[in-house]
């Protein structure tokens, strides 16, 4: 997890399994482009990270707070 630090002011406050997969990001990055990321790029990566872990987290509160429109309707006899 040292390996993660200085690439955004954010990083100690992610979990356990954000790290892991800030990590799995960033050796994917580095295998789709063929070579090592140098700091711009893995900020950048990082970067997005953290965008789109606010956005889902703004999704999940908003789906949260919809009423749902699923009445329970009583079991009908069978005859």
């Amino acid at each position: 997890m040292n390996e993660l630090a200085g690439l955004h002011p954010q990083i100690s406050e992610l979990s356990e399994y954000e790290h892991y997969l800030l990590s799995a990001l960033l050796k994917k990055a580095a295998a789709d482009a063929g070579r090592t990321l140098n700091i711009t790029e893995l900020r950048s990566v990082a970067a997005e990270f953290f965008a789109s872990r606010q956005t889902d987290r703004k999704t999940r509160d908003s789906r949260a707070q919809e009423k749902s429109d699923f009445h329970w309707k009583t079991a009908r006899p069978r005859r």
